[in-house]
């Protein structure tokens, strides 16, 4: 009996001390928490997905990240972190996709970031297929933008629908100039399906 009492209260004491809590919480970033893909909602999103309209192409490589630190709010996450090649009227603009692995040391390294679980009146009940995203453009860094992306199957097929919208950014003096011939993503909405 006297077993049984202390195992009770060591677990007790340990499901009370712990911190973790589901990743569709992790907006109100609290210090000191773990938002935690307890449902795998991120899985889904791995992999590489790429849109084409002509001589114009979007490719964007995901992979989920646990345990991330988050150095300006003091709070670990399970997120997706990203890289992309963009090609415009055939002509290579931007290629990070090998930058994936050095990038994704720091919270934020990579072109492509971000958690943020969204609820999406489309999708199937309980399933989280909605995630917010910060995407960044590595030649003119004051065009960031936020990424949403939506999972969908259509006729069996893996598919996901971005959105990019410019984020809420106040530039003050001369905008630096695009390097020369230089076309960035356009803000637009795609669809781009999974590749094997």
């Amino acid at each position: 009996m006297k077993n049984i009492f202390i195992i009770t209260i060591l677990l007790l004491s340990i499901t009370g001390c712990s911190q973790t809590f589901p990743l569709y919480l992790a907006h109100s970033q609290e210090a000191g928490k773990y938002y935690k893909d307890i449902d795998n909602d991120l899985n889904k999103f791995q992999g590489t997905w790429k849109y084409t309209n002509g001589s114009t192409s979007l490719t964007i490589v995901l992979r989920k990240k646990t345990q991330v630190v988050n150095p300006f709010r003091n709070f670990t996450t399970d997120m997706l972190i990203g890289e992309y090649s963009y090609i415009h009227n055939g002509i290579q603009q931007a290629n990070t996709i090998g930058l994936m692995e050095s990038n994704s040391s720091t919270y934020g390294g990579n072109n492509i970031y971000g958690a943020t679980l969204g609820k999406c009146d489309e999708c199937p009940t309980g399933g989280k297929n909605l995630v917010f995203l910060s995407f960044s453009d590595p030649a003119a860094s004051y065009l960031n933008s936020q990424m949403s992306v939506k999972y969908y199957v259509e006729n069996g097929i893996e598919k996901i629908k971005i959105g990019l919208k410019p984020e809420n950014y106040v530039h003050t003096g001369e905008l630096p100039a695009l390097p020369s011939g230089y076309v960035p993503v356009p803000i637009d909405k795609y669809i781009l399906i999974k590749q094997p």
